[in-house]
Parts: C-alpha cells; sequence; structure tokens
C-alpha cells in the first residue's frame, strides 16, 4: 500500500479532526458517560431491575451506548464546526 510510508492514512487526508481530536472525542465521551451514569444509576437501575440477571449486562450496554453515541455526536460536531471554519477562511473551495 502506498499510504504505509507516509506519515497519515488516507483518511486523515479529508478528516479534519485528525487523531488528536478523535482522542479528545473520546476522552470528553467517557467523561460525560461516567459522569451521566452516575447521576442517573437509580433511573437505569430502576428500568432493568424487571430482569434481575441481566441488570449489571444493561447497565454496561447502556453506558457503552451513552459513550459512543456522545463521541460520535462530539465527533460530527468538531467535523461540521472545523470543516465551516475552514470554508470561511476560504481554504475549501465548495
Amino acid at each position: 500500500m502506498a499510504w504505509r510510508n507516509s506519515a497519515q492514512c488516507p483518511a486523515e487526508e479529508w478528516s479534519p479532526v485528525g487523531r488528536l481530536g478523535q482522542a479528545t472525542c473520546g476522552v470528553v465521551s467517557l467523561g460525560v458517560a461516567i459522569v451521566s451514569l452516575a447521576v442517573g444509576y437509580s433511573v437505569v437501575l430502576a428500568v432493568v431491575s424487571v430482569l434481575p440477571l441481566l441488570s449489571t449486562t444493561a447497565l454496561v450496554f447502556v453506558w457503552a451506548f451513552v459513550w459512543l453515541a456522545t463521541w460520535l455526536a462530539l465527533l460530527v460536531g468538531v467535523t461540521v464546526a472545523r470543516s465551516r471554519l475552514a470554508v470561511s477562511r476560504g481554504t475549501v473551495s465548495r
């Protein structure tokens, strides 16, 4: 593959976020997921207590869903913001 010798993989050439942006979105979304589950733990536990054997599994799935959904939302938001900024500066043609 031709991109093995370059510093970036092909996906990073068109992505305005890059590795640092991905890592930042991941860490921030992890913190949001931990805080949201800590705040809403009793609500989530009350909802999933209908199935007692699956309640811990449901907690993990809810936490993972919140984490990934927040990560995706942050990533899309950062991508849109950086793309609009690049268009307004004139560095990207439409």
